[in-house]
């Protein structure tokens, strides 16, 4: 404990650094294919152009609006429009097309900021000091399933976002998040000197959460066009991870004084609950996004 608070809490931190070298790759090491065709008020760049121009106008005639905001694929908006863009990109993600979207990008975070750190932050406190008898080497439980969770699972439910669409793998995974959370809870509370019992426990919930995370910065990036996609994917998720990553322990910690050990589980289905509403009050995309 003395090597964990002196000097052990910054490596984690320190690794961090390591990441950089992925954005420093791209930057300098990967050829810029330029901007896809994209669809003035639309959720994601799509092929049929005209299509979705049609049904966006007749669902909310932002179309129009949003084709003042957006240079055209073949380079047919003014000079003016295309600098003013390339200058304000907080301004486009702010603009009217695209509140809707950024109020979604928002919400959608939700269940993965909270959910994240119910399930592998606070549940090893909760099994070594809310369950009684304590769970036997909780923190152990923990890593195992965040690591199968999300290093290895991961990469595997963005390939099942890929083929059978972002919004359908995300609405299974919320939903089952929604129903399993209490369920989980239970077992948990339950499983006490059964530490296999508590490990799949987590991992199921872990993997439903997996399910909603992965495909979910696929699904934020395609809401956006280029010219506005990293001022409004980082507005949203941000926001988003902040409010219910930073209040979500503390609110279950809470919960469990005033309710009961297992109350925590109905905050995951409502962190879930918020996460799908984002993911549906969203502008329509092209099919199978």
């Amino acid at each position: 404990k003395e090597a964990l608070y002196s000097w052990a809490w910054r490596v984690p931190f320190l690794c961090g650094i390591i990441v950089g070298w992925s954005g420093y790759y791209l930057k300098h090491h990967v050829e810029n294919d330029g901007p896809p065709p994209m669809t003035a008020g639309t959720n994601a760049p799509c092929d049929d152009s005209s299509h979705i121009a049609e049904k966006k106008d007749e669902e909310n005639g932002t179309s129009a609006e949003a084709a003042k905001l957006i240079p055209e694929a073949d380079g047919g908006s003014s000079k003016h429009d295309t600098n003013q863009i390339r200058d304000s990109p907080l301004k486009i993600a702010l603009s009217k097309p695209y509140r809707r979207s950024l109020l979604s990008c928002c919400l959608v975070p939700t269940v993965w900021g909270g959910g994240f750190y119910i399930i592998y932050i606070w549940m090893a406190i909760f099994m070594e000091d809310v369950v009684s008898p304590p769970i036997p080497h909780a923190f152990s439980i923990t890593s195992a399933s965040l690591f199968a969770c999300t290093v290895v699972l991961f990469p595997f439910a963005g390939m099942l976002s890929d083929i059978y669409g972002r919004v359908r793998i995300m609405a299974f995974g919320a939903i089952s998040i929604a129903l399993f959370g209490p369920v989980a809870l239970q077992i948990i509370n339950d499983s006490a000197q059964r530490p296999v019992v508590a490990f799949m426990a987590q991992f199921m919930l872990g993997n439903m959460l997996s399910l909603w995370a992965a495909p979910m910065c696929a699904w934020m990036v395609e809401s956006f066009p280029p010219e506005a996609r990293l001022t409004a994917v980082s507005i949203g998720y941000n926001t988003g991870m902040g409010v219910a990553g930073g209040i979500s322990p503390g609110l279950a910690t809470y919960m469990v004084d005033l309710i009961g050990p297992c109350s925590p589980g109905y905050l995951i289905s409502f962190l879930a609950f918020i996460s799908l509403i984002g993911l549906y009050i969203a502008p329509s995309s092209c099919v199978g996004k």
